[in-house]
């Protein structure tokens, strides 16, 4: 699910990356604990940063690749992680990494936790 408005006001511009599943070990029961187990988590990130001239060059862009490399390389091999939280707060850790971007938004979702449709999310928005 695509996040809802946008955190920042003003002129501002925006690179997100959405919908991206990732397998990953994570949960605090002990079916989620075992060795062998994984949950689907669904990452969705915004990244604002000031609006600047139109860029000529990717080089002047924000770069939603690196956030996508860097999700499906490092995420994936994580030992386990207990809670969402702790991964929500590595992502935006990473994001603010490129000191263009002044607010981060990151919601991440379970989607196997529950036999039915219920989805326990967790997000956060920081503001440099």
């Amino acid at each position: 699910m695509p996040l809802s408005q946008a955190p920042v006001s003003g002129d501002y511009e925006c690179v997100s990356l959405n919908g991206l599943m990732l397998q990953l070990h994570i949960g605090i029961r002990d079916w989620e604990r075992a060795p062998d187990r994984r949950q689907r988590v669904q990452v969705d990130v915004e990244c604002y940063r000031p609006l600047s001239p139109a860029p000529e060059s990717i080089a002047q862009c924000m770069d939603y690749s690196r956030l996508y490399r860097y999700l499906t390389t490092n995420w994936p091999g994580r030992p386990h992680t207990d809670l969402l939280e702790t991964l929500a707060h590595d992502l935006v850790d990473f994001v603010f990494e490129d000191a263009t971007i002044k607010t981060v938004r990151v919601r991440l979702a379970k989607l196997d936790v529950y036999l039915d449709t219920a989805v326990p999310s967790f997000e956060i928005t920081r503001n440099r």
